[in-house]
């Protein structure tokens, strides 16, 4: 404490002669006092006498105000870095928070993509293990027919259609993820899939091997389409 008084007493000399300047750092020091009389009251640092410096007007010229910027200054640098270093750990966390969330975007995607490509490419062999057999291209040549015709017919073809809808089934289970994550490109292609399934089962005026035909060419066309996007998609 005496050499604090000491070097708050010089500090005092130096400062003689402030008029209209100390006044105002006087009212603002007494604000600053009057919210660290808590931390004041625990140490040995007279506060009555402070108080009565206050009030008659020569606090800024005692020692101890000079003390008392020195301790706010002190909390105060304490205090930004303690800020400093935490805004700098959110911001590292806000980072890793982001990173993760686009290696999990980009994890989900890849599952997607490749649940995509190797149901098109399901479709495309079981369709055409029906499209090649020659069974299939003499049933009712040049007159529509549907596929539960020809299944009467030519029961083997079952089990590649069976193939083909377990396929379609599983497109269908990730088209929320197709439509939210993969590229337009991705989705268009699994959209004509669709809809060249829905029509060659709807239209009549079709033979069989033009039906079986026409969903193979959509499901080849999809499968390469899904190959190039994910390669872009992914950056692969």
């Amino acid at each position: 404490m005496i050499f604090l008084q000491r070097t708050f007493t010089s500090l005092v000399n130096a400062h003689v002669g402030r008029t209209q300047g100390l006044q105002v750092r006087r009212a603002k020091g007494a604000r600053v006092l009057t919210q660290t009389l808590g931390l004041l009251s625990m140490s040995e640092i007279p506060v009555k006498e402070l108080a009565e410096n206050i009030v008659s007007g020569s606090f800024q010229e005692h020692y101890l105000f000079y003390f008392i910027l020195f301790f706010i200054s002190l909390v105060g640098s304490a205090i930004g870095a303690y800020v400093t270093s935490y805004f700098k750990e959110k911001a590292k966390g806000t980072i890793s928070k982001e990173i993760w969330l686009s290696q999990e975007q980009w994890k989900e995607k890849y599952r997607i993509y490749t649940v995509m490509i190797e149901s098109t490419a399901e479709i495309a062999d079981a369709l055409w293990s029906i499209y090649a057999d020659s069974n299939s291209i003499k049933f009712l040549p040049g007159q529509p027919s549907l596929e539960s015709d020809a299944l009467k017919k030519l029961p083997e073809h079952k089990v590649f259609l069976d193939r083909e809808l377990a396929s379609v089934e599983k497109i269908a289970a990730a088209s929320v993820g197709v439509e939210l994550l993969l590229s337009e490109d991705a989705y268009k292609a699994i959209e004509a899939i669709k809809r060249s399934r829905t029509r060659t089962q709807s239209i009549v005026n079709l033979t069989y091997h033009e039906r079986i035909g026409e969903r193979q060419k959509a499901a080849v066309e999809a499968k390469n389409i899904l190959l190039n996007a994910s390669k872009n998609d992914l950056q692969l």
